[in-house]
């Protein structure tokens, strides 16, 4: 049995075909068999897969304690400002190679930023809003957040489809992200320690 699974040249570039299998050029291979694949390159890929989602994973968990500081600090948008420009960072940056360690510090700045954008618009609503008045705002931030859930990656994906492929796409998504940020940083604070 032969594999459709194709390896691009970079070295520890992960590929996959119909999604079946994922391996590494360890080796140097151009093509696979999937029977016949050495099995350091199948430990290889597995290896890196894995060890790529536990330090995102950590980097998720240990966000919280980053970022307490920040969220708590900031009344106005510069929270939810500095964490899109730095999710836009991590976006755009499997876009620009694929260079093994460059993906991996993508991840992990992925993983220590992405909730604690979320995190952002909870905190500026509960420092700009008296506390009655919480669950309205984070319906409002929850609504907007669910429809950009769904324009974002309908847009992405036709643009993702089209010439410049999935990169180009991760630098449209950068540059909402940083637009985003652009727009956040100019949120001020609406009442002064109105959540304290």
């Amino acid at each position: 049995l032969r594999s459709d699974h194709r390896c691009d040249d970079t070295f520890m570039g992960a590929c996959s075909g119909d999604g079946v299998l994922s391996c590494s050029t360890v080796l140097g291979d151009t093509w696979a068999t999937v029977l016949g694949l050495p099995l350091t390159v199948y430990a290889a890929a597995f290896f890196i897969v894995t060890l790529f989602y536990a330090l995102l994973g950590l980097a998720v968990v240990l966000s919280s304690r980053i970022w307490a500081g920040l969220l708590d600090r900031s009344r106005g948008g510069q929270a939810l400002a500095l964490l899109s420009g730095l999710l836009g960072v991590a976006t755009v940056l499997p876009a620009l190679t694929g260079s093994w360690p460059v993906a991996l510090v993508s991840g992990l700045l992925f993983g220590g930023v992405f909730l604690s954008v979320v995190a952002s618009t909870t905190a500026l609503v509960r420092h700009n809003l008296p506390p009655s008045q919480w669950a309205v705002g984070i319906s409002a931030f929850t609504i907007v957040f669910a429809a950009g859930q769904i324009i974002g990656p309908t847009v992405v994906g036709f643009i993702a489809d089209g010439p410049g492929g999935l990169a180009r796409g991760l630098v449209f998504s950068a540059g909402a992200l940083w637009l985003g940020a652009l727009l956040a940083w100019r949120q001020r604070p609406l009442m002064p320690d109105a959540g304290s």
